[in-house]
């Protein structure tokens, strides 16, 4: 084995003068006292300062901000220390900021107006939506969040870059927990949904009932802050079923899609014992119902019992026992395929039907009705 010296050693920047953030590659070279003869060189450990981007054996690599001293040691077997060091200057650039970040509603404006401390050759904004692109004070009239670069070329060919996130307010897709009647009365309609988890944004609900065929229009208006649920006095539950919609409002007064609907159980009396109803719908969605709890109250006082249980495709009930009970009181609910997936501010599990009452039948059947019990 022989013994060499190291007679030179430097550090050799690619790019020694840069723009700042600029990757940069640097390698220490040694020259051996035995390269001229062509003996090889010894066996070395590098260890590189400051710390590169990566490195491997006599290389490195920087992406210096300012200027900086990187330095590479050598050490051989023989615990010989071989040093190098050079110098990457960063070129001084102007000092730019995008703005600060900002939130708008759909379908507004936003502002971009940068700060920049220097001068340069040409500026480009990069995004969705931009008004003049190649201005530095522009707007943009994004329809998503989304981040905006801004850039600047300086003369030395730097390039120089900020950015800042433009959110947009989109109106919550709102959706309807249920609809039923009113629990102790059931003379009027009850809507019932889920407030979204996150609404910084929210004004209120609207509710839509269905006027004619696949004609929707507004019943109501819920404040966000207010109780999810809406209470239609205006629909009589005795007389027909009904089908709800509801959307949610932005600050912004966008609305978000209008939800599917709902239909509501109209209950109805046949004569004789004899009870059909229309079914619990939701709209495009396959029936929700595994069956449908029917109910008696004997004597009309609000206690109604549990007589049948009627799978959910069936909507017709005949109560063989009804001229025992002339002054009884009947309504339907139901029980759910799936739970319902709602948590409204107002627990309410069940849709249920109208109340029906025999004491509103027609005089032939209370005749008919007193004869039998006679």
């Amino acid at each position: 084995h022989v013994l060499q010296e190291a007679l030179l050693s430097n550090v050799i920047a690619t790019t020694p003068t840069t723009c700042p953030g600029n990757s940069n590659a640097v390698t220490m070279n040694i020259t051996w006292s035995g390269d001229a003869i062509g003996l090889p060189a010894p066996s070395l450990n590098y260890a590189w300062s400051p710390i590169p981007i990566s490195s491997t054996s006599n290389s490195a690599t920087y992406a210096p901000a300012s200027t900086v001293t990187v330095t590479c040691s050598a050490n051989t077997n023989c615990a010989e220390l071989i040093q190098a060091s050079n110098t990457i200057s960063v070129i001084s650039v102007p000092y730019i900021s995008a703005g600060n970040d900002t939130t708008f509603c759909l379908g507004g404006t936003a502002l971009l107006n940068p700060t920049v401390v220097g001068s340069y050759i040409s500026s480009m904004w990069i995004g969705s939506n931009i008004a003049n692109p190649f201005a530095q004070n522009t707007t943009a009239t994004p329809s998503t969040s989304g981040y905006y670069w801004f850039r600047i070329t300086d003369s030395a060919g730097c390039i120089v870059r900020d950015t800042l996130l433009v959110t947009v307010l989109e109106p919550v897709n709102q959706s309807l927990c249920l609809v039923t009647t009113d629990s102790v009365t059931g003379n009027h309609n009850v809507i019932i949904w889920e407030k979204p988890i996150s609404y910084d944004n929210l004004d209120s609900f609207r509710i839509y009932r269905e006027i004619t065929l696949n004609n929707y229009q507004i019943i109501g208006t819920v404040h966000a802050d207010s109780l999810s649920i809406f209470e239609d006095y205006s629909a009589n539950p005795n007389t027909t079923n009904y089908r709800y919609k509801i959307t949610a409002r932005d600050t912004c007064n966008n609305e978000g899609n209008i939800s599917p609907y709902h239909n509501t159980i109209h209950l109805q009396y046949l004569g004789f014992g004899n009870f059909q109803w229309t079914s619990y719908e939701i709209e495009s969605m396959s029936n929700p119902v595994s069956s449908y709890n029917f109910y008696r109250d004997d004597l009309g006082n609000g206690n109604f019992q549990l007589i049948q249980v009627v799978p959910g495709s069936n909507n017709t009930y005949t109560d063989v026992n009804y001229s025992s009970y002339p002054n009884a009181s009947y309504r339907v609910d139901v029980n759910w395929l799936s739970p319902v997936a709602c948590t409204p501010t107002r627990t309410v599990l069940t849709s249920q039907s109208n109340i029906y009452s025999l004491l509103t039948v027609g005089t032939t059947e209370q005749q008919f009705v007193r004869a039998t019990i006679n």
